[in-house]
């Protein structure tokens, strides 16, 4: 979305007499092309089930950047000789930049007024991307995050495409500058620049498509953002600038594959959806019908493409789309976080303000600074460059020290109402539901800042290169010895584990990996060549490896083990046997084994928002029961089923339950930080209830 031409010439009605029309120092049916490709992503954000795959806009841009960067760099090449990295990229600067940064600092300002402050640490690490144009990395490693995975979008969610755009400004003069440099050096007669520079593109397009295709199918939500998968793109416009001159085609024929381009770009838009597996083979029909527009068409009045896309709304909307497609997302999160409802006229007034803001943005925003005098010397542009990340890094870092203030002091856990016990001592309801002691914006930073989550294993880290975390006492030190076993949810457990081992003389080790169900069988429904299989397999060696470690270690005492979801892909019988079994190796080996059962789950509903944002805490801010324990509770039924190789079990359901409702807030406290994961406060909450079970089950008597 960059190396936008401003509106200058006017398209002439007469067809062009040209079959490549790349030579042409302006081409204003790429502004119509531009036109069509923002106005796609701009319906697919606001009516995503109507136009299922308008985000291949955003692959429209990349071919168009590509066809109009290497247009300019090997013009460059040819007349100097050589490329200017610096005037380059201070052009690039001059370009994109002041509009860039300027919505990042409004999207902070509109952070500040309008959105709930359990989103703003979130939404200010992204707007810190963004400056820095690695947004698409942050949001790659998101992707694989298990609990990041489902955060909601930020205000600048969609600079990843700028970030990749602006990744690949960087890396390709390097390239075509390092192939110039080499084929000069060997050749005797001066360096052939297009067959160097085509060589060196059509290594990187064919490496880059092999990757985007691999990678797509191993780990599509990765590669979606990741840049090595959209490299190909750029390049394939790239190439359109080197193919050769050819012998003109008949007009019908240029016309039918100009308006066939089209098409394929619409078609995709349709038919495409957010299940595809995009890049990967699916991005070619957008890329190739983008190819087809570029290198054909005809100029011939009312039938032809060219025509029709140089008409003067397409060219100017064109002309704005760099900063229609800037201004649009902001406004969309904005709108639909204020209104409860984001009905089709708040998104049509969205569009049009959109526009306006596109409109204005050109005239005093970009234009003023792309034609500035002051700014033209390379090292001022730089000076400005680096003035704006400042300002941005100081917005996005200080702010939350500043404003946020998250609350690091103790909070009483264990009164008589307080927290889970609220509902376990049956307290009033003036005091279950009494307002929270702990800002739900302290709560949510939780999120990112998950307690002992370097104790837990990452979905895709190897269980052979992990050294488990040791809570309570040191082993030297203890007097049981016991380990948990566990996905994310049994790492929410770990604050108040902490407390109850280190008083009552236990070392405990953790066994966690986010994302892995603790069951002991063999991965179903996935292969290993993808991703959820790859993840299956390493989650499966996980549970095999700590399992065995656990029957050969005869100085471990006690088991804990706690999860979510277990056996969602199998039947309800299998998982049963599953744990069964496993519990019952472990007691053969002299293990007591003691069982968390499964939390109540919220579904979508982000508790720590609900709670600084709603009218009614009490009734917006609860599921009922169904809901909260829909979700395949297998290891509860496990439990309720009976086996004799456990020696207890807790449930925290009594805690966060009452009268068929489960509770976002009980006792002055945020029961979760995300949907599924207890606070910390919370958690700690259950002290009592813990520790009188694990009595019952003669724990901490024979730890005493």
């Amino acid at each position: 979305m960059s190396q936008y031409a401003t509106t200058r010439p006017q398209a002439k009605p007469a067809d062009v007499p040209v079959a490549s029309p790349k030579r042409r120092s302006f081409r204003p049916e790429l502004q119509g092309l531009r036109a069509l490709a923002v106005g796609l992503v701009l319906l697919y954000h606001l009516w995503p089930q109507r136009l299922s795959g308008g985000f291949v806009g955003v692959d429209v841009f990349f071919v168009i950047s590509g066809f109009l960067i290497t247009s300019h760099l090997l013009k460059q090449l040819e007349t100097q000789g050589r490329i200017s990295l610096a005037s380059f990229w201070a052009r690039r600067i001059r370009r994109l930049l002041p509009l860039a940064f300027l919505v990042l600092l409004v999207s902070a300002v509109l952070l500040f007024l309008f959105m709930p402050g359990t989103l703003w640490q979130d939404n200010l690490r992204q707007i810190l991307a963004s400056a820095f144009y690695v947004q698409n990395w942050f949001l790659a490693s998101a992707a694989v995050d298990y609990s990041a995975s489902e955060n909601p979008d930020s205000l600048v969610t969609h600079y990843w495409s700028l970030s990749v755009e602006e990744q690949f400004y960087v890396f390709f003069p390097l390239a075509l500058a390092l192939a110039a440099f080499l084929a000069h050096r060997h050749t005797r007669r001066g360096w052939p620049a297009r067959r160097t520079v085509g060589l060196t593109l059509a290594v990187i397009a064919i490496g880059s498509l092999a990757y985007s295709v691999y990678f797509t199918a191993y780990d599509p939500a990765q590669a979606y953002f990741v840049t090595p998968t959209r490299l190909w793109e750029f390049c394939a416009g790239a190439l359109l600038v080197l193919l050769p001159q050819m012998s003109r085609p008949d007009h019908w024929l240029r016309n039918l594959l100009g308006w066939a381009g089209i098409l394929m770009i619409v078609t995709a838009a349709l038919t495409f959806s957010d299940a595809t597996a995009f890049p990967g083979y699916a991005a070619l029909l957008p890329v190739v019908g983008t190819v087809l527009f570029i290198r054909f068409g005809a100029q011939s009045p009312r039938t032809g493409v060219y025509w029709w896309a140089s008409r003067r709304p397409f060219v100017r909307l064109g002309d704005w789309s760099y900063a229609l497609y800037l201004w649009h997302w902001p406004l969309i999160v904005v709108v639909s976080i204020v209104n409860d409802d984001f009905f089709w006229y708040h998104k049509i007034l969205v569009a049009v303000a959109s526009i306006l803001l596109a409109a204005a943005s050109q005239r005093w925003v970009e234009d003023p600074l792309r034609f500035s005098t002051l700014l033209k010397r390379p090292r001022n542009s730089f000076a400005f460059m680096a003035a704006g990340l400042a300002l941005l890094s100081v917005v996005a870092l200080l702010v939350p020290t500043l404003v946020l203030r998250t609350n690091d002091q103790r909070v009483e856990t264990q009164g008589e109402c307080v927290g889970a016990n609220a509902l376990l001592n049956d307290c009033s309801d003036e005091d279950v539901f009494k307002d929270p002691v702990v800002s739900p914006a302290a709560v949510a930073a939780q999120r990112e800042k998950r307690p002992f989550s370097e104790c837990q294993q990452s979905e895709t880290q190897d269980v052979t290169s992990w050294e488990p975390c040791v809570l309570g006492v040191p082993e030297s030190e203890s007097t049981v010895q016991a380990a948990i076993l566990g996905d994310s949810h049994a790492t929410m457990w770990l604050p108040v584990l902490d407390e109850i081992a280190r008083d009552n003389q236990w070392s405990l080790r953790v066994h966690t990996k986010s994302g892995c169900i603790p069951v002991d069988r063999e991965p179903e429904g996935s292969s290993s060549g993808d991703a959820t299989g790859a993840k299956e397999q390493g989650c499966a060696e996980f549970v095999r490896t700590t399992t065995q470690e656990f029957i050969e270690d005869e100085s471990l005492d006690v088991v804990l083990m706690s999860a979510s979801r277990v056996g969602k892909d199998t039947s309800e019988t299998a998982s049963t046997e599953a744990l069964h079994r496993m519990w019952s190796d472990w007691q053969d080996a002299g293990k007591e084994v003691f069982v968390f059962e499964e939390s109540p789950h919220f579904g979508e509903l982000d508790v720590p928002t609900c709670i600084e944002t709603a009218d009614d805490v009490k009734s917006d801010c609860s599921v009922s029961l169904s809901k909260a324990t829909e979700r395949n509770a297998r290891l509860t039924k496990a439990v309720e089923n009976g086996d004799p190789a456990i020696v207890g079990s807790f449930s925290s359901m009594d805690g966060v339950c009452r009268d068929e409702r489960c509770y976002g807030l009980v006792g002055g406290l945020i029961s979760y930080y995300d949907h599924s994961h207890y606070s910390v406060e919370f958690s700690t909450s259950f002290r009592r209830s813990i520790e009188q079970a694990l009595s019952d089950a003669g724990l901490l008597t024979a730890a005493q």
